[in-house]
C-alpha cells in the first residue's frame, strides 16, 4: 500500500451569514465538587454538560438525536459530523477557541404505536429532515451558526496495492 494525494469532493465547514452562535467555553464553577455530576439532564428532559469539563457525547432518546460538547475546538466538532454525513470536512472557519456547543436533532415521527428493538435508532444514526425538525445541514447552521458547503480539495488517501 502506498499514500497519495487526490482531489476529492469536501465539505467545507465555515461561519454561516447570521454569525457564530456556539458559546465559548465556559470554566468549571469556583465551588464545584471534584466528584459532581457531569451529565444531567434539565427540566425539559433534555441532556447538558456542565461547564468546565472537557467531554463530548452523542445521545438518542425516544424524540432526538443529542450531539453535545463542552470545551470542545473546532477539530473536535469536525470529528463528530464526519461520522454522520459519511464525508470529510475541512475546516475553513478561522477559529482556534474551546466552544460549548449543543445540536439537537428531531426524529421524525413513529407511524406505529407499537416499537420493537429493530425500531432503535443508534446514536450515530442521523434523521433527514422531517416535519419533527432540521436535518442534520439545517440544524449546524441554525443552532451553531456554522455553514458546510460543498467544494474541491486535495486530500490524503491510502492505496491499497494489492
Amino acid at each position: 500500500m502506498h499514500e497519495e494525494r487526490k482531489v476529492q469532493r469536501v465539505l467545507e465547514l465555515v461561519i454561516a451569514k447570521g454569525g457564530l452562535k456556539m458559546k465559548v467555553a465556559e470554566t468549571a464553577p469556583a465551588d464545584a465538587e471534584a466528584g459532581a455530576r457531569r451529565f444531567s439532564f434539565d427540566h425539559g428532559g433534555n441532556p447538558q454538560l456542565a461547564p468546565g469539563y472537557p467531554m463530548e457525547i452523542r445521545l438518542a432518546t425516544a424524540q432526538a438525536i443529542f450531539f453535545l460538547g463542552r470545551m470542545q475546538g473546532i477539530e473536535d466538532l469536525i470529528k463528530v459530523l464526519q461520522g454522520p454525513l459519511r464525508q470529510i470536512i475541512v475546516d475553513k472557519t478561522g477559529l482556534s477557541g474551546k466552544y460549548d456547543y449543543t445540536l439537537k436533532l428531531a426524529l421524525p415521527a413513529r407511524t406505529t404505536s407499537v416499537a420493537s428493538a429493530a425500531d432503535a435508532v443508534p446514536a450515530t444514526a442521523v434523521p433527514e429532515a422531517s416535519d419533527t425538525g432540521p436535518s442534520l445541514e439545517s440544524a449546524i447552521v441554525e443552532q451553531l451558526g456554522l455553514k458546510l458547503q460543498p467544494a474541491k480539495a486535495m486530500v490524503d488517501i491510502l492505496v491499497v496495492d494489492h
